[in-house]
């Protein structure tokens, strides 16, 4: 389910990246933890909402080539990191396969 704020939140979110608001600006207007902030853009990006976002300056809507390009290279960076992080915990359980196999039977 979708918080209660979800709607105002992507309300809240300007359009163009001079105008970007932070996560912690986000939470602060809406007296929320950052992570529901989080989970509300998450959410908004799964339904098909286009938010940008930029390391330094927050959130923002903007239809501009060069700003989607961005956000898309830096969401494309954060993929390629997660799969790097993972790669330990991938490696246990392929060596320790038969083990899981017992733990479940």
């Amino acid at each position: 389910m979708k918080q209660k704020y979800y709607q105002r939140i992507l309300d809240a979110i300007p359009e163009g990246r001079e105008n970007a608001i932070t996560q912690s600006e986000l939470a602060e207007l809406f007296c929320v933890p950052e992570r529901d902030i989080r989970r509300a853009i998450q959410d908004a990006r799964k339904d098909g909402f286009l938010i940008l976002s930029s390391t330094h300056d927050g959130y923002y809507y903007s239809n501009r080539v060069e700003d989607v390009s961005e956000s898309y290279r830096l969401l494309q960076s954060h993929i390629r990191s997660l799969k790097i992080s993972i790669r330990p915990a991938k490696r246990f359980l392929q060596e320790h396969k038969e083990e899981a196999k017992h733990e479940h039977a």
